[in-house]
């Protein structure tokens, strides 16, 4: 499985033409690549320029099948014209990737709320934080009809950091998701084994998966 995330920067004058690109790249890759398990790109709320694209391939063959795509060397040569900036890239062994069995694209809308959490944590206690966040997210799925999805992956450089990727119905989904039991015993669980935590809270360019995709790391 690979699982990676970029954060990349553009700016105003492209960001049209970096959205219908990457739709049609998106929706493309989903529909005729069978490796090609999710692609999704978000902003921050509060600035359009700054984009996160999520990718989950079966496979580095598969990964290879869609690099070599004409919708994908379009986008990749908008890219590099436009001088996008490749600002990070998370390169992720996928801990828990989990979801509704619908794809997202036949559920999300303009209100759909996305979020992206940076965490660091104490290795020395990394089984029980995997127990505790593996619960709480399976629970979350199956349970919360606003959870669309929740992935988890540690840094393949550094397995202290963390990066979760949420999507939500919309912002009241979010914040019922906040309170309930799963989500408090999480926060209860983890606090003395969390060092670190960044929250972006974001918004959907454009989402897209083959849906009911579950994998959890032994």
């Amino acid at each position: 499985m690979i699982f990676r995330i970029f954060n990349l920067r553009t700016d105003l004058n492209n960001i049209d033409e970096f959205n219908n690109l990457g739709k049609i790249n998106i929706e493309s890759a989903i529909k005729l690549e069978s490796g090609t398990k999710t692609l999704l790109s978000a902003h921050d709320t509060n600035d359009v320029t700054d984009n996160f694209v999520l990718e989950i391939y079966e496979d580095n063959d598969s990964y290879i099948k869609h690099a070599n795509s004409e919708y994908f060397k379009k986008f990749a040569e908008f890219s590099k014209n436009s001088n996008i900036d490749r600002h990070e890239i998370f390169e992720l062994d996928p801990e828990l990737l989990t979801e509704k069995k619908a794809p997202i694209q036949e559920l999300y809308n303009a209100q759909t709320s996305v979020r992206l959490a940076k965490i660091k944590i104490d290795t020395a206690n990394a089984d029980i934080f995997k127990n505790i966040v593996f619960e709480e997210m399976k629970t979350a799925v199956e349970v919360e009809s606003g959870v669309f999805l929740m992935y988890a992956g540690s840094l393949k450089d550094d397995p202290s950091k963390w990066i979760f990727f949420e999507i939500y119905q919309d912002n009241e989904a979010y914040l019922k998701h906040l309170e309930t039991d799963h989500f408090k015993k999480y926060i209860s669980g983890t606090k003395n084994i969390v060092l670190e935590k960044q929250l972006y809270e974001l918004k959907p360019n454009n989402l897209a998966n083959k849906g009911g995709l579950f994998y959890q790391s032994k």
